[in-house]
């Protein structure tokens, strides 16, 4: 394997401006954390924003509790199963609170990394500059969202 010596300097502005996709996402960090989803901790420091994990936090036990209480549940439609046989219409039930068992779990693995997911996103969005911004990426972002859920909500 040859090693190539280049004398390409690339200088990037980081501005840590507000078309940056991680400032538009935090939309659904605060809606997420409403349901026990992405405890971290977001911040403005030093002229940008941080963002944080920590183990001990409300955070984080309020996703526990989330965790806890979709497994509980879960053990219960097991239970119920147990006593009055497989149904058919129950099980949906199970597949619900078991998917959100497993997902909650993810995203608290997820949030465990979400700092350097969100530099490593931002390193990617400032090399593609040159295309140009997004226009009206939030509000693109926010009437997603509001879509989603009503049309969860009415299912």
């Amino acid at each position: 394997m040859r090693s190539i010596n280049s004398n390409v300097v690339i200088t990037i502005d980081v501005d840590q401006g507000n078309d940056y996709f991680c400032n538009q996402f935090s939309f659904f960090i605060i809606f997420g954390q409403w349901f026990g989803l992405l405890p971290v901790r977001r911040f403005y420091k030093n002229g940008k924003f941080d963002v944080h994990f920590k183990w001990y936090s409300p955070r984080i036990i309020y996703s526990f509790l989330n965790i806890l209480g979709n497994l509980v549940l879960g053990i219960f439609c097991i239970v119920e199963f147990s006593f009055y046989g497989f149904q058919l219409d129950r099980s949906g039930t199970l597949v619900f609170y078991v998917m959100n068992f497993i997902g909650s779990l993810a995203f608290v693995e997820i949030s465990r990394n979400w700092s350097h997911i969100l530099s490593q996103w931002t390193l990617t969005e400032i090399a593609l500059k040159s295309y140009g911004p997004l226009q009206s990426l939030r509000k693109r972002l926010i009437l997603t969202s509001i879509i989603i859920v009503l049309l969860a909500t009415g299912e």
